[in-house]
């Protein structure tokens, strides 16, 4: 070996060294780069939550005003003016029908009455004497000792006594009909309500001086005006409840019985009759009511308000597809429940969509689901 190669010898193998030193440089930068070419892709997709929109009942509500009546409600009035003798019920009494509220005085009907009795008698004696005078008179025409226009004068006397004695005994079927009226008896099952009268007091035959207010509460009437938008979606039979402020957090079942056939033109509004069985002490005639209408509209959808993004006058979702790209959708909402809005148009049940979706969302952005939000319960309208 020559002294040139000597020397050569060790300078190749500094220079094989530098060669893999450099070649082990450029592998570790080379996986370094890929390393964060990797970590910079996994940054621009975008890890998103998705949800599924909620089916829902739509149980819409609708609360009113209404106001309850007695099943039947009367004043009950004098059919005879006179002046009070006695009363036998006060207000909060119950009484049946038929049975005597207060009895009245009217002596010039009593006085008309006794003459008439009298008249009475008076007529069915002197039918009597005219009967006896013809049957005598028959006898004396057979005999030919009087003629026969003498009989028909006395057969015509005691036709006419007849008659008078008929006429006297429906005039005082008249004023005794009229003497009843001196009893004032309930015309129905029911409550006091009012007592107009007392003992002494003139009593006047018309409506404006009624003696007791009578109200039958074993069942009540309900009103209420439902307004136009609802006035299809109340039918005859359907069940609603009522709420009163005297018993908070109690309610009774009511039914509807009847519907008016128009709306009010002042009001646009629909008057509503409801009936209320056995109210018990909870609700009374007068009493202030809350009437609440229920109407099912089948099944609907709502979201979370988070899922929605609003751009100008549109309302949008993003939804994601099967390979995980951004669809950006329009919809038509519907009620808005606070947390949760309704869905008209626009989803359906089995869309992905985005929860708090970033505001630079794009159109066919690619998205990464890293997880799905699951709500409590499904939503119900309130």
């Amino acid at each position: 070996m020559t002294v040139r190669q000597r020397l050569l010898r060790p300078s190749a193998l500094i220079t094989l060294l530098l060669l893999a030193v450099a070649v082990a440089g450029m592998n570790e930068r080379r996986h370094h780069l890929r390393a964060l070419q990797g970590e910079a892709h996994a940054a621009a997709v975008m890890p998103v939550i998705v949800l599924t929109p909620q089916t829902m009942t739509q149980t819409r509500h609708l609360d009113l005003p209404g106001s309850a009546v007695g099943w039947h409600d009367a004043d009950v009035d004098a059919r005879i003016s006179g002046y009070v003798r006695t009363w036998t019920h006060d207000i909060g009494d119950h009484v049946r029908a038929g049975e005597l509220l207060a009895t009245l005085r009217v002596p010039e009907l009593d006085t008309q009455v006794q003459q008439a009795e009298a008249d009475l008698q008076t007529a069915m004696t002197r039918a009597q004497l005219a009967q006896l005078t013809l049957e005598r008179w028959r006898q004396l025409y057979h005999t030919h000792t009087v003629s026969l226009q003498d009989l028909e004068d006395k057969e015509s006397a005691w036709a006419t006594s007849l008659s008078l004695t008929e006429s006297s005994r429906e005039h005082l079927h008249t004023l005794l009909a009229q003497q009843s009226y001196e009893r004032i008896v309930a015309p129905f099952d029911g409550e006091i309500s009012a007592r107009l009268i007392d003992v002494g007091d003139l009593a006047v035959a018309d409506t404006l001086h009624p003696l007791f207010h009578l109200t039958q509460t074993s069942a009540l009437r309900v009103f209420s005006a439902v307004p136009q938008a609802w006035s299809d979606l109340i039918h005859v039979g359907d069940t609603v409840t009522l709420s009163c402020p005297q018993s908070p957090g109690q309610t009774l079942p009511a039914q509807v019985i009847q519907v008016a056939a128009g709306l009010d033109a002042q009001q646009r509004t629909r008057q509503v009759e409801l009936r209320v069985d056995h109210p018990g002490e909870h609700l009374r005639p007068g009493d202030y009511v809350q009437v609440r209408f229920s109407s099912q509209q089948g099944q609907g959808l709502q979201i979370p308000i988070t899922a929605l993004i609003f751009r100008g006058r549109d309302l949008q979702v993003a939804s994601v597809d099967a390979q995980q790209r951004v669809h950006l959708l329009r919809l038509s909402a519907g009620r808005d429940f606070g947390k949760s809005i309704e869905i008209l148009h626009g989803l359906d049940a089995h869309t992905t969509v985005i929860d708090n979706p970033s505001d630079a969302i794009s159109e066919g952005e690619a998205v990464h689901i890293v997880g799905h939000r699951q709500d409590d319960k499904t939503g119900e309208t309130p």
